[in-house]
């Protein structure tokens, strides 16, 4: 039995995507108009484009890189876009519930899985929190 063509199946995804995270797709332009406001991290951005990874870099928005189930799957893409761009990167929980929070093992893991070298991944730890925070509390 010959395998089906992934090609419309791939489209039609590679489309819902460009609308949003891949767990909740949202109206397009939405990851735009959030780096075009008072933002400091752009949660779960899905299939980010390069331009918007650019505008996230330019305006030192971090681009989050998640262990939360479904919008974990973009990690990937969220860590390139930002690698190739120079936009800022934490590793969060997105936490909904005490139980989704996570150690800084589980969050280096989630870092290397993404494809992050171990040195991004400790600057993503341990560096990148303190920029947020004293961003915060000037």
């Amino acid at each position: 039995m010959a395998a089906e063509d992934p090609a419309p199946l791939l489209e039609r995804l590679r489309l819902e995507c460009e609308m949003g995270s891949m767990a909740e797709p949202v109206a397009k332009g939405t990851n735009f108009a959030a780096l075009n406001s008072d933002t400091d991290i752009l949660a779960h951005p899905g299939l980010i484009s390069r331009r918007e990874a650019d505008i996230a870099a330019k305006r030192g928005i971090f681009l989050e890189i998640t262990s939360r189930h479904g919008h974990s799957i973009a990690n990937g893409h969220v860590a390139r876009a930002s690698m190739a761009s120079g936009a800022l990167l934490p590793i969060n929980s997105d936490s909904h519930a005490s139980k989704d929070m996570i150690g800084q093992e589980t969050g280096a893991r989630i870092g290397l899985g993404s494809g992050l070298r171990a040195p991004e991944v400790r600057r993503i730890l341990v560096d990148n929190p303190r920029k947020l925070l004293k961003r915060i509390l000037e």
